[in-house]
């Protein structure tokens, strides 16, 4: 299954690419479909999307300053959620062979959720609000002069979250995920112009 949604995402990830010469400007991002269902009876099937799309300029050689925007969504039976954020990155590019570089970032980005629980009759409304920092690793590879995909490696940041509502209730996390082909590893595309 693992193979058939990464070959889904390689599809229908309409992120453009970017040559890594200064003044190149690329347009792409990720779109991300999951639904699972458990064999557990009377269990919904939980449906989770994204699409994420940038926009992106090298100010030098190798240099590339970025803005990404994030809308999100999911269900599972009458319970819903849904999330919009941004962010901005700076990512400097290491070329390991003529399509193929390697990258790392600088993110910062901000975004809020809504989740919908129904409990009883009555549903409950609930919202976050996500600061992050983090620092990313990648790679791209040109597949032609104006078409490069993307993906992500592994992540190392901080993320705070906090409930509007009520100023008690909140987190903040630091981590390292370094995986391949998983969990946070995301593919895209992007368009040079």
């Amino acid at each position: 299954m693992k193979k058939v949604l990464f070959a889904v995402c390689m599809l229908f990830t309409m992120a453009l690419g970017a040559q890594t010469t200064m003044g190149s400007k690329y347009i792409g991002g990720t779109l991300g479909f999951n639904s699972t269902k458990s064999k557990a009876d009377g269990a919904e099937a939980l449906t989770s999307w994204s699409l994420n799309p940038e926009l992106g300029y090298f100010i030098a050689d190798n240099l590339a300053l970025g803005v990404e925007l994030s809308i999100s969504g999911g269900s599972q039976g009458d319970n819903s959620t849904s999330g919009f954020g941004g962010g901005v990155y700076a990512r400097k590019f290491m070329s390991a062979t003529d399509n193929l570089n390697f990258f790392i970032g600088a993110n910062v980005g901000y975004s809020g959720s809504t989740d919908k629980v129904k409990v009883g009759g009555t549903t409950v409304e609930s919202k976050e609000n996500t600061l992050g920092a983090f620092l990313d690793l990648g790679l791209t590879y040109a597949v032609s002069e104006k078409w490069t995909i993307i993906g992500r490696l592994g992540t190392l940041g901080f993320s705070s979250v906090s409930n509007p509502d009520n100023d008690q209730d909140g987190s903040s996390s630091f981590g390292l995920n370094v995986n391949t082909f998983g969990n946070p590893f995301s593919v895209g595309m992007y368009y040079s112009f």
